[in-house]
């Protein structure tokens, strides 16, 4: 059984967060969707005293109504026999997302994040990032203004290092086999570290992993990595971009809180991060 996990704050961001992962879920013959929202109590009185909790029940009743006007929503756009859950819960998002997403068995995870300034920032959005951080599930990271489309093209980040202990291969496989995609496998590259023995045996390590899917390799110069992204994109008719995190080197910038957002922000197709 595939499920796909889409947290929500009931924002047009996370609505349409929802709405591609219903795209992502016909394509791959997910079953079942499950809209998961989380409220927290604000604390009220005095800070010195025992802390005051907001109605609980008025904000579980007020989360359970707008995932269940939200499964109506879905259902209505799709005639295909996809189950949709609720889970409406107090807790926290971004530090438990691993075992919420073992409890309902997710299998991939699908968020929104917005381009907008502070003003039109969500709640979603702001913890979509965090949770790219957190989370050991594939996570899907959409844009504000993506709307879904078949995937048959993806562009997947590799800095050709240490391929055999940074790749996730098993998720990367069954996303790839979910995808039935071809891959271009984008690696920014100024030093030519690719005609080196290092690079070449590491190459030849990737092209293991891939063995059973057609890629190709595309190596970039340019300093802008997210334009360089956003233009290849575009130009190739890409639909999906494949990230793996790293701690360490230029590839860690996809996470740096700056450059993540104008990757993550700015791109013109979701964003799927995978860890290692």
């Amino acid at each position: 059984m595939k499920t796909i996990l889409v947290p929500t704050d009931f924002s047009p961001v996370a609505k349409n967060a929802a709405e591609y992962a219903l795209g992502f879920a016909r394509q791959i013959s997910a079953d079942k969707i499950v809209l998961y929202h989380a409220y927290q109590p604000s604390a009220v009185g005095d800070p010195l005293l025992a802390v005051t909790i907001t109605d609980f029940e008025t904000m579980k009743k007020a989360g359970e109504d707008g995932l269940a006007a939200e499964r109506d929503r879905l259902l209505s756009l799709t005639s295909a026999n996809i189950a949709v859950d609720l889970v409406c819960e107090m807790h926290f998002l971004v530090q438990e997302i691993d075992e919420i997403c073992q409890r309902v068995g997710a299998n991939y995870i699908v968020m929104g994040i917005t381009g907008g300034g502070a003003l039109e920032e969500t709640l979603i959005g702001s913890n979509t990032l965090a949770v790219s951080k957190h989370t050991k599930v594939p996570l899907i990271i959409v844009p504000a203004n993506a709307k879904y489309q078949n995937i048959h093209e993806v562009m997947m980040m590799s800095d050709l290092k240490d391929i055999a202990t940074t790749t996730p291969e098993m998720p990367l496989r069954i996303l790839l086999d979910d995808l039935q995609s071809k891959v271009y496998v984008m690696n920014f590259d100024p030093e030519f570290r690719r005609n080196t023995d290092e690079g070449k045996v590491e190459s030849m390590l990737l092209d293991n992993i891939m063995r059973d899917y057609p890629h190709e390799y595309v190596f970039s110069l340019r300093e802008d990595f997210s334009d360089a992204i956003n233009e290849f994109a575009v130009e190739h008719e890409v639909d999906m971009v494949i990230t793996f995190p790293k701690k360490h080197g230029w590839f860690d910038a996809l996470l740096h809180p700056s450059h993540t957002k104008e990757l993550a922000f700015h791109s013109e197709v979701p964003v799927v991060v995978m860890h290692g």
